[in-house]
């Protein structure tokens, strides 16, 4: 699970930085808390990726996609709640700021975007890990 979730954040902040830093948080990393620990914190995820994967730390089993789902849908309960409580775009789940995903979301409607969302995650996630299997694999056979 947590190499699933690493490399999800990884390739998604490199598909879209913004939609994981923020739109304006590199520029004021120091000037307050929340953009210094959204800044630190996703980097700290990445050390953490390269440090186990560097060292071989990771190896998943059949049950990482069990891993995965109930994982994500716990952080999802969690997150979802706070970004209404907080009013915080938590993971976009209030609006996206990739335009053609907001575009859908009006389109669509909020509830099921959220699914979506979730849905994107969770395949996401379970790719990462079946992708991690195989090389695993032949690895084992090499």
């Amino acid at each position: 699970m947590s190499f699933a979730s690493a490399m999800s954040v990884f390739l998604c902040f490199y598909l879209s930085p913004g939609g994981i830093l923020g739109t304006n948080n590199t520029a004021n990393i120091f000037t307050s808390f929340f953009a210094f620990h959204t800044f630190v914190y996703h980097h700290l995820i990445f050390l953490y990726l390269f440090v186990g994967l560097s060292l071989n730390m990771f190896k998943l089993n059949r049950y990482c996609f069990a891993h995965v789902v109930i994982g994500i849908s716990l952080y999802g309960a969690v997150a979802l709640s706070f970004a209404y409580i907080l009013n915080t775009n938590y993971c976009n789940l209030l609006v996206s700021i990739i335009d053609f995903v907001e575009e859908w979301r009006r389109n669509i409607g909020q509830v099921p975007y959220v699914i979506g969302v979730y849905l994107f995650g969770v395949g996401l996630e379970c790719l990462v890990c079946w992708a991690k299997l195989l090389f695993q694999r032949i690895a084992i056979k090499n």
